[in-house]
């Protein structure tokens, strides 16, 4: 199963604060096969659009105790689509990725901004 996040009406249709921890699973949408020390880019169950400029979005990644792990990042806020995850295998053997399999997670999270601060809280 697939799913799409308007980002921008998930912020608007909720009271976001900043220290508020949105995030939702990401999973891989078919399975495949890595060989061994090997990486492959994979499409996930997950798409997003319509990022707003106030806001990005991160990935965390996964790593797991047989050697497969996932890279993080975070995305441009022109990104659209289905999101595409790097998963790395640093074991010697193949390994085969089920279907489905959980791949990190996406948060949301709002910009900072540190250049509008009164004299009065300054240092």
């Amino acid at each position: 199963m697939s799913y799409h996040l308007d980002v921008g009406k998930l912020v608007d249709s909720i009271k976001y604060s900043p220290e508020a921890n949105i995030q939702f699973e990401v999973h891989i949408s078919k399975e495949c096969s890595i060989p061994p020390g090997g990486k492959v880019r994979v499409k996930s169950n997950f798409g997003v659009y319509n990022i707003p400029e106030t806001h990005y979005l991160y990935f965390k990644g996964i790593q797991t105790n047989i050697g497969i792990s996932t890279k993080e990042g975070v995305f441009k806020n022109d990104s659209f689509g289905y999101i595409y995850v790097t998963i790395y295998n640093s074991s010697v053997e193949e390994r085969m990725i089920p279907s489905e399999m959980h791949l990190g997670w996406v948060l949301v999270r709002s910009y900072s901004d540190f250049t509008n601060i009164d004299d009065k809280d300054s240092w």
